[in-house]
C-alpha cells in the first residue's frame, strides 16, 4: 500500500509536524489526522520506484568503455576551441572526429 506524506498544520494555519500515512491508492486525500483530529496538507513527492536499474549503475555502464563497444556505441567529448566532437570511447567503426554542427542540404 503507497505511503502518502502530509504537513499538520496547526490552529492557527502554522505548520507543524510532517506525518507518512498508508492508505488505498484510489482512496481520497485526508482532511483530518487520524489520531489528533488536526488539519492536514497533503505534500506531494517524486515517485520512487525500486528496481534493477538505478542512475549510479547508468553512469557507470555509460563510462565503461568496453560495454559501449560492445553495445556498437560511441562516446563523444566537445572539443571547446574548435566546437568539433572528438571520439573518446567506444565501437571502433565509429568516426574519430564529428564537425561542430551538420548541415543537411535540402533541394527543391
Amino acid at each position: 500500500m503507497p505511503v502518502f506524506v502530509y504537513q499538520v498544520l496547526n490552529d492557527d494555519g502554522s505548520e507543524a509536524e510532517i506525518v507518512e500515512i498508508e492508505q488505498r491508492a484510489g482512496a481520497p486525500q485526508l482532511g483530518k489526522h487520524p489520531l489528533s483530529g488536526k488539519t492536514l496538507r497533503r505534500i506531494f513527492q517524486a515517485v520512487n520506484i525500486a528496481g534493477q536499474h538505478n542512475e549510479r549503475q547508468m553512469r557507470q555502464q555509460l563510462a565503461d568503455e568496453a560495454n559501449l563497444a560492445r553495445h556498437g556505441f560511441a562516446r563523444y567529448e566537445k572539443d571547446l576551441h574548435t566546437g568539433h566532437y572528438h571520439k573518446t570511447a567506444g565501437n571502433t567503426h565509429a568516426p574519430q572526429t564529428l564537425p561542430a554542427h551538420h548541415q543537411s542540404t535540402k533541394t527543391t
